[in-house]
């Protein structure tokens, strides 16, 4: 005789490790992110082919919002995207934009407190779209499907 319950444990357990493997990406991607975040921002100015007034603030707050969302999804996936954690997550990207735009003159950039702004728009919007999109995978893989 068969377990009722061996299938859903199973399933469980696959679960799990997807999760614990989907986690284990989104960190090394967001570390490997936020190294070539720091690099790209502390290399000499170069000449871009875009030359429109505060553009940069454009790429600012894309480069961190990108990096938001890599990290909330770190703490979706983990189940630790608590309001105290998403707001210590925010904090600390928000410190990490500041050291980040802090050093920038020691490499020949010119630090702007507006490019700070402009990195915590981006974090708080990639930690809202980013939360916003696992919630609603959360609901989809959570949809029951009728049985036939």
């Amino acid at each position: 005789m068969t377990n009722p319950y061996a299938k859903d444990y199973v399933e469980e357990l696959s679960s799990s490790g997807r999760k614990r493997v989907l986690g284990a990406a989104l960190l090394v991607g967001f570390v490997l992110y936020s190294i070539v975040l720091v690099f790209a921002t502390h290399l000499p100015n170069v000449n871009t082919i875009v030359r429109i007034q505060g553009f940069d603030k454009v790429l600012h707050c894309a480069a961190y919002g990108c990096q938001a969302a890599l990290a909330i999804g770190v703490l979706c996936v983990t189940g630790r995207a608590s309001f105290r954690n998403i707001i210590i997550l925010v904090g600390a990207l928000a410190c990490f934009g500041g050291l980040d735009e802090i050093t920038q003159p020691i490499f020949g950039r010119q630090a702007e407190f507006l490019d700070w702004v402009a990195d915590c728009v981006g974090i708080a919007l990639g930690v809202y779209f980013g939360r916003c999109f696992f919630l609603f995978v959360q609901t989809l893989i959570n949809r029951k499907t009728p049985t036939s």
